[in-house]
């Protein structure tokens, strides 16, 4: 039977697999990613509040920007690339594993963002207007922290309006974006 190390360091890397972007690094950044998530998995029981886990999020896509390199350029990875690593291995780890414990992942649930790809954009570009004007020429290529809270704040209005939590209306939302693109 593996080790405890052993199963969450897998999950970290399955959780890196989930999204996708490895192709986006150069070669060697899953491993440092993934050895990432991995400690701020192990931290997971130290996350007493929603600001705890807003600190230990922006220091995590703080570390990736500076640690990370892009395959093609070679630049520093956006914001929006930082967050989504990490918004979809929280959501691997919190709300696919429950991990660290049940009762710690219903804790920290509903803290956690949606996240965010060109099709969730595409998606909530109907409402890019008014406060969210800002928002028309965002990618995830070019988005800023600036940028991507305020697309948090609108994933959180479109959860509340269904009922949702935003990691749940992420995942509706992503799973019927993928099924309309497949069926076409």
């Amino acid at each position: 039977m593996p080790t405890a190390e052993t199963r969450l360091m897998s999950i970290a890397e399955m959780a890196m697999d989930y999204t996708t972007m490895a192709r986006v690094f150069q070669k060697g950044s899953k491993d440092l990613i993934s050895k990432k998530l991995y400690q701020d998995l192990i931290d997971l029981n130290t996350w007493a509040s929603e600001s705890t886990y807003k600190i230990n999020h922006r220091e995590f896509c703080k570390w990736f920007i500076s640690s990370v390199r892009r395959a093609r350029t070679g630049g520093r990875p956006s914001w929006g690339h930082a967050a989504k690593v990490m918004d979809i291995s929280m959501k691997v780890f919190i709300y696919y594993c429950s991990l660290p414990s049940g009762a710690k992942a219903a804790h920290i649930l509903p803290w956690l963002n949606g996240a965010v790809d060109g099709p969730i954009i595409q998606k909530l570009s109907t409402d890019f207007t008014g406060k969210y004007s800002t928002l028309r020429s965002v990618t995830l290529n070019n988005m800023s922290m600036k940028k991507y809270n305020l697309l948090q704040l609108l994933i959180r209005e479109r959860a509340a309006k269904e009922g949702l939590l935003p990691v749940e209306w992420e995942e509706i939302t992503w799973r019927d974006l993928n099924r309309r693109s497949v069926n076409k």
